[in-house]
């Protein structure tokens, strides 16, 4: 039963688990698959009550000195708070664009290498 998981299981157990789906889900997925390695997940784990925000190298080593991925997360968590997840996402999905926009500007043509969607999981 997830709810009596929930309460059962040790946070650092939970967090350590979000972190492997998370992960298996960037490959899976194929993020780390750009010509640029620009790849970027948004993983939101409901039942944990976690976010996990990855990016691939390319953009990673990017950040500037006061840009953290940590930043994006807090805004998803800041929308689920409020009872606004897509608010949240979309505040999200837009930091990170803006980083990816200040970073790794597109290149002519600008070919979109990945899907641009909301995957749901069981």
């Amino acid at each position: 039963i997830p709810a009596v998981k929930h309460h059962l299981v040790p946070d650092a157990v939970q967090d350590a688990h979000v972190a492997e789906r998370a992960r298996r889900s960037f490959a899976e997925r194929g993020l780390a698959r750009t010509a640029a390695r620009t790849g970027i997940l948004i993983f939101v784990s409901i039942l944990e009550r976690s976010v996990v925000v990855l990016a691939d190298e390319g953009i990673h080593c990017a950040l500037g000195p006061q840009e953290r991925w940590e930043d994006v997360v807090e805004l998803v968590l800041a929308g689920l708070r409020k009872g606004r997840a897509a608010e949240g996402l979309e505040a999200a999905v837009r930091r990170c664009g803006e980083i990816l926009a200040a970073h790794v500007p597109p290149a002519q043509g600008n070919p979109d290498e990945l899907r641009d969607s909301v995957v749901l999981e069981d």
